[in-house]
């Protein structure tokens, strides 16, 4: 039995693959140099300020400035982000002035021309690039101004950018009593041109769960396509995974299908061996919401799909190296964290009856004739730490409280939903829920569990009971117990690098960061 160690600048969510030899997912250096010229032009009439700012960056002429590559001439920084300032002065009875439309203009840089904590800013500490006029008297004067950013990354296209320019209208609520023909705009979005889909030939692949996924030789010819004549070279992989698309607008969501890196063995040659196989890590349809600290992240079950949709291209036009999994360059400064253990995060939930027939609130096995049931989870390695188990609960019961009882391990819960007045109409089913924390494992080591077990005591007869969801979470040890194992670790804001140490009894294949599951 030994351990390997890995450091991550993110305390990202990683995944463990088994075989022979290892491979590393990405982590390139990005420098990026920058400068900021500021130019408003007005025109208008004098109920409303119509302009723009430009940005001017310094060329590979330019000495290098305090951070990588680019930096503003004038502005500020905010850890390694340049951020730049744009004033203007408005008239002094624009009291009540307002945004009639910014409008942006980003403009594509390459990645390795950031550095990493750059990268690591933009891309996860969710550093936004929203144009936002505040106003103030500044001397007398009315003074607009904006504090942005000048890089972003934008998830849709999964693209780091540079600020341009913007241009922007401004107008006054009211000048001498005359009120403002107030302007109507739309949020404007990225939409790309064209679909992947449109030329070529495809696969369609159905993934019920998160997890790394094998495609072979012989998977290809079952799905009615000859490998001999494919190049895997060429073979390019589209999806978005499966998690539910945000019900509010002004959130970020993928416009199109993204490209999925993947790792092809054995594709040099460019021929399909017997031996040769592609891997990818595909998201399924439920996902984990962070909520805090990693063991309080609670689980969102998709209300729609079972299963995630990819789509595997056969004869891409170039060849696709950028569709590929990089290696990570290795690191050359010492971890402030040693990480040995991870949380297990684990749910279950059935949609199998709407009992209220209420559109989205669905609920799993049902209780009455079947009074109890067992729901076990799987803890391989758990540790002696108290683990949390969560629940929700639903029951219709005429005239009294029904109730349920959860044990695990040395920890036993409650929980009574209300009932239905005898005066309804009807009798609806109404929910509870709750949470216990405390000692929920039985055995130990490779064998430790936990099982829920659930009863359900009916107050009158014909009551009848429902589970909507289970959800553990339990520390366990960074040990190998099955063919693939995801992990997390916490991410405190004086931690700079956490080194993983993972305990494997057997020959471990790939390391790869799934932050990004693309």
């Amino acid at each position: 039995m030994n351990s390997i160690q890995m450091i991550d600048s993110k305390f990202n969510r990683l995944r463990i693959l088994f075989a022979e030899r290892e491979i590393r997912c990405a982590a390139l250096f990005f420098f990026l140099v920058i400068s900021l010229a500021t130019v408003a032009q007005f025109e208008g009439s004098s109920l409303t300020r119509e302009g723009r700012f430009d940005v001017d960056w310094l060329s590979s002429e330019d000495s290098l400035v305090p951070v990588g590559q680019f930096a503003p001439v004038d502005g500020f920084w905010l850890d390694e982000i340049p951020w730049g300032v744009f004033e203007l002065e408005l008239p002094a009875h624009w009291r009540n002035a307002q945004d009639l439309v910014t409008q942006p203009e980003w403009a594509a840089i390459d990645a390795e021309d950031l550095t990493e904590r750059q990268r690591s800013l933009l891309k996860f500490e969710k550093t936004h690039g929203d144009l936002n006029w505040r106003f103030s008297v500044v001397e007398g004067a009315l003074i607009g101004q904006i504090q942005t950013p000048l890089l972003r990354y934008d998830a849709a296209r999964e693209q780091f950018e540079k600020l341009e320019q913007f241009q922007f209208a401004l107008g006054a609520l009211e000048t001498a009593g005359a009120a403002v023909n107030q302007m109507q705009y739309q949020r404007t979005r990225n939409w790309p041109l064209t679909s992947p889909l449109s030329v070529g030939d495809f696969i369609r692949i159905s993934v019920p769960s998160d997890g790394v996924y094998r495609i072979d030789k012989d998977w290809v010819l079952s799905a009615g396509f000859d490998p001999d004549t494919l190049d895997p070279r060429k073979l390019k992989l589209y999806g978005n995974g499966g998690r539910m698309l945000p019900t509010d607008n002004a959130e970020a969501r993928p416009l199109g299908l993204m490209p999925v890196a993947v790792n092809f063995e054995g594709e040099e040659d460019g021929t399909w061996d017997a031996d040769d196989a592609l891997y990818f890590w595909g998201e399924g349809p439920d996902d984990w919401k962070p909520e805090g600290a990693v063991s309080s992240w609670a689980h969102r079950n998709n209300d729609y799909n079972l299963k995630a949709t990819y789509f595997l291209q056969l004869d891409g036009a170039e060849l696709g190296e950028s569709f590929r999994i990089e290696n990570q360059l290795p690191f050359a400064l010492e971890s402030d964290t040693l990480i040995t253990t991870y949380w297990s995060q684990q749910f279950h939930e059935l949609e199998l009856e709407s009992v209220n027939r209420s559109g989205r609130e669905w609920f799993g096995e049902s209780f009455g004739i079947v009074p109890s049931r067992t729901f076990p989870f799987s803890v391989p390695y758990a540790t002696e730490k108290p683990g949390r188990m969560e629940f929700r609960v639903a029951a219709q019961s005429m005239g009294a409280s029904s109730s349920f009882s959860l044990n695990a391990g040395e920890v036993s819960a409650s929980a009574s939903p209300s009932y239905t007045s005898q005066t309804s109409t009807s009798n609806v089913a109404n929910l509870a829920s709750g949470s216990q924390t405390g000692v929920l494992t039985s055995g130990s080591g490779l064998n430790a569990r936990i099982d829920v077990d659930v009863d359900f005591a009916a107050a009158v007869p014909g009551a009848l009971g429902w589970l909507d969801y289970i959800r553990i979470v339990q520390e366990c040890d960074l040990n190998m117990a099955s063919p693939q194992l995801s992990f997390y670790a916490d991410q405190d804001a004086s931690q700079e690098l956490g080194e993983y140490r993972l305990t494997q009894p057997i020959g471990l294949k790939a390391v790869w960061d799934i932050t990004d599951g693309n």
